[in-house]
């Protein structure tokens, strides 16, 4: 028997809050699977319902139930007003509990989906440009703009050495890329996904890396120092000398080549952290600042 579920770590108690469900919403399986990935979005559905949401004078939070067609599971959402899921809870067997307690559900529009934009080798001058047009925005130069590759396939290409601090990479798939050497400090990729890609001696401080994927690819010697790399899974991945100092590793996956857990080849993790809110707490304060 298999049951997805989200597990704490080290929890004291159970805790949880009685929650009124006040209406269902199932959205096609490809729109919910994106919604799983990208809760901080803003989406019509939650925009339309949100004067409903809230907490109650009883202290009972009103809340939207999200499922997909085909999905067992479901995603408890109270917006507090805005236009995406401020609060949220994955719950198992949503549908079941549906079903049985005979609530009905409301299937919504289509939500708009990224289109995934390809760029390989060949395009290679169009990156080139991009980074460069990127540096000058930095420098908050004339003709500069900031490198966007969120949502962006990229096959073949070389970083080596680029200057790409604040650059989003989320949601992005990158294959057989370099980033060796560069920098890669303030930038952003939630949720994606490196396969063979080289970061061997990359700097990636202060960065947002969670939820990430990494599959075959050189780490060594890399600095993802103060960066969050909670969530993350690493399938044989060389971390060889890689710097995780003052990092959020909590929910980090280390995997082999045939999927199976490897405890002994655990980056090395002195000094980060795995907990979000002690982290989050010490970043507040100041502690962990070089």
């Amino acid at each position: 028997m298999f049951i997805n579920a989200k597990l704490n770590r080290k929890d004291s108690e159970v805790e949880f809050k009685r929650c009124s469900v006040d209406e269902i919403i199932e959205l096609e399986e490809e729109e919910f699977r994106y919604f799983c990935k990208h809760l901080l979005d803003d989406y019509s559905f939650i925009a339309d319902k949100k004067d409903m949401m809230g907490v109650d004078e009883d202290g009972i939070p009103h809340c939207l139930l999200v499922l997909g067609k085909s999905s067992d599971d479901g995603v408890l959402v109270e917006s507090e007003g805005s236009d995406y899921a401020r609060y949220s809870c994955f719950i198992p067997n949503a549908r079941d509990i549906v079903e049985n307690q005979c609530i009905a559900y409301f299937s919504t529009a289509p939500i708009d989906l990224p289109e995934e934009v390809f760029l390989d080798e060949s395009d290679n001058t169009d990156i080139e440009v991009m980074c460069a047009k990127h540096v000058l925005w930095l420098y908050d130069e004339a003709d500069g703009e900031q490198m966007k590759l969120d949502g962006y396939r990229i096959d073949n290409n070389d970083f080596v050495g680029k200057n790409l601090c604040s650059i989003d990479f989320g949601n992005g798939k990158f294959n057989n890329c370099s980033f060796e050497d560069a920098s890669l400090c303030f930038s952003s990729a939630r949720c994606a996904v490196f396969n063979n890609c080289n970061f061997t001696g990359a700097t990636i401080e202060e960065s947002e890396f969670y939820n990430c994927r990494f599959v075959n690819c050189k780490l060594s010697s890399a600095l993802f120092t103060h960066s969050d790399l909670s969530n993350c899974e690493f399938k044989g991945c060389d971390f060889y000398n890689a710097s995780f100092r003052y990092a959020l590793l909590e929910d980090m996956l280390v995997l082999s080549q045939d999927g199976s857990v490897e405890e002994e080849r655990l980056p090395n993790s002195r000094g980060a952290y795995f907990d979000r809110e002690e982290w989050e707490n010490e970043l507040d304060e100041g502690v962990v600042q070089e």
